[in-house]
């Protein structure tokens, strides 16, 4: 907000991390009513909730669990969250073959926190194609961030590009975060899996490669197709407690 004598006028003016070339952040100006930083932009209010076995993990693990992204990533992981998102409230569930994942924390700039390999299934099931998919991980209280993935689309690109055997012709980015939700009559810490739409190679090289220009990525449209919560019990550490709700009685 800028103050022009008695007037304030907004100016809706943001900074983002860039990559190479010697840069370093830029500001650029959004669009009138938007915030790219908003928290949990975009999340509908009736996400599907499902309850998550986390026997998987021992005890001690789960009372030594911290509040990084790269625990939430091993959370993720562990859990299979990504695996179980795709196969039951993607809308393209029907189509995945084969999901395997790759690492955690590929060191690329941007980094990525999780990377899985898919195969997916063409219309007619006569063939399939392999899919690379970008996770970004946030802990909880910091926002996902659209442009970030954005570069991550842009990097998972120049690194499959390497392949020559198993041709990457398609990115799914995806997010995981943790976001505080009711349910079940308590206010808690859900694990929050968010899928958007897939990128492909050919669409990508025409209009958002660095051949159109360093920037040209931010203006690569990036719908959520799908989002799921997850609750996990037992509960793990460094997700917050559950907390009733007070229901006020009627006067």
């Amino acid at each position: 907000m800028e103050n022009l004598g008695h007037f304030w006028v907004e100016i809706n003016i943001y900074g983002r991390q860039v990559y190479g070339n010697g840069r370093v952040l830029q500001f650029f100006k959004a669009a009138p009513g938007e915030d790219p930083f908003a928290p949990d932009a975009g999340l509908p209010d009736d996400i599907p909730v499902q309850k998550i076995s986390s026997l998987q993990m021992d005890s001690l693990a789960r009372s030594l669990g911290r509040t990084e992204e790269t625990w939430l990533t091993q959370v993720a992981v562990s859990l299979g969250l990504i695996h179980q998102h795709l196969a039951i409230y993607s809308p393209d569930a029907a189509m995945v073959k084969d999901l395997r994942f790759l690492q955690v924390g590929m060191k690329t700039q941007p980094e990525i926190d999780a990377v899985f390999v898919a195969e997916y299934w063409l219309p007619k099931k006569i063939d399939f194609e392999n899919v690379f998919i970008t996770v970004e991980v946030k802990q909880r209280g910091e926002r996902v961030l659209l442009d970030q993935i954005r570069e991550q689309v842009r990097k998972a690109f120049g690194e499959t590009a390497k392949v020559k055997d198993r041709k990457v012709d398609v990115v799914k980015p995806m997010a995981v975060n943790v976001i505080r939700r009711e349910y079940e009559g308590a206010e808690e810490d859900l694990i929050c899996v968010r899928e958007y739409d897939p990128v492909r190679r050919s669409e990508f090289d025409a209009n958002y490669s660095s051949k159109k220009g360093d920037d040209a990525v931010y203006g690569m449209p990036l719908n959520m197709k799908s989002c799921s919560a997850y609750t996990l019990r037992p509960a793990i550490g460094a997700f917050g407690k559950r907390k009733a709700i007070k229901k006020v009685a009627a006067s």
